[in-house]
């Protein structure tokens, strides 16, 4: 079931440059780590996020700022301020975006991050089912919610990602 706002259980891709890092889904679940657990243990559980890690390089860093976090959008907030990017899963392998992200700024702040694949057009806040909002020539998470509508018309009114990147970079 999903709400008015989207997907019932919203599911991200997080990336360090073109590095995938995590995924992560907004439900209550596991934390695996890309480390052997000792024999015995089982992945710990969290209350408001289900997570993989994908790089043992940045498991210590996505550990902090989980902790730092007091729920599932906190945490992605936290995550985009360290630098890390996140990409809307639609069940694709996090292995089929690796490149590195173009990230949109306005007046110094990071409000979009874009790869140039096919992808979804999603929010940090909500994301639409998987086969909503998808574009031939790109992959855009808006970090301000408030700019999905400009992020849209830009998408359908571009066909390349060259053109979507010059179109959101021009001044307001």
């Amino acid at each position: 079931m999903t709400t008015a706002s989207g997907r019932s259980e919203r599911s991200y891709h997080v990336f360090m440059g073109a590095r995938p890092a995590l995924g992560v889904v907004a439900r209550p679940g596991h934390l695996y780590s890309r480390a052997a657990l000792p024999e015995g243990m089982t992945a710990p559980t969290h209350p408001f996020i289900d997570g993989v890690s994908h790089d043992p390089l940045y498991e210590h860093r996505l550990r902090q700022l989980l902790l730092a976090s007091s729920d599932f959008d906190d945490f992605v907030r936290r995550l985009v301020d360290d630098g890390f990017d996140v990409a809307s899963n639609r069940g694709e392998s996090v292995w089929t975006l690796r490149q590195e992200p173009r990230r949109l700024m306005r007046s110094g702040q990071v409000i979009a991050a874009m790869w140039p694949c096919e992808g979804q057009l999603s929010a940090t806040t909500w994301q639409p089912e998987p086969d909503v909002d998808v574009y031939p020539h790109a992959l855009v998470t808006a970090y301000v919610p408030e700019l999905i509508d400009e992020l849209r018309s830009a998408l359908q009114a571009t066909t390349r990602f060259d053109a979507l990147v010059a179109r959101l970079e021009l001044p307001l």
